[in-house]
């Protein structure tokens, strides 16, 4: 029984020809064709873009938590 057809999207780019030398070298390389190689390094950067991100957005939490505290405690010192 044959594999069922995915979902996909064609994408007609120009890239950079140095960049493309590289890329077809890396799929020689890994005996992987285009399409597979294009899915896992989009997916493997966009995967640690979103961690990135959650840190980010984390330590901006965090920093605001501070800055709210710093103020929350100089108005108690004031108040006194």
């Amino acid at each position: 029984m044959p594999r069922p057809k995915k979902d996909y999207t064609s994408l007609n780019m120009k890239v950079d020809s140095e960049v493309m030398k590289r890329f077809n070298n890396y799929c020689e390389e890994a005996g992987q064709t285009k399409t597979l190689a294009f899915e896992r390094i989009v997916t493997a950067f966009l995967n640690q873009y979103d961690r990135d991100k959650e840190i980010v957005m984390g330590m901006d939490e965090i920093g605001a938590r501070q800055i709210v505290a710093g103020c929350s405690e100089t108005s108690i010192k004031k108040s006194v």
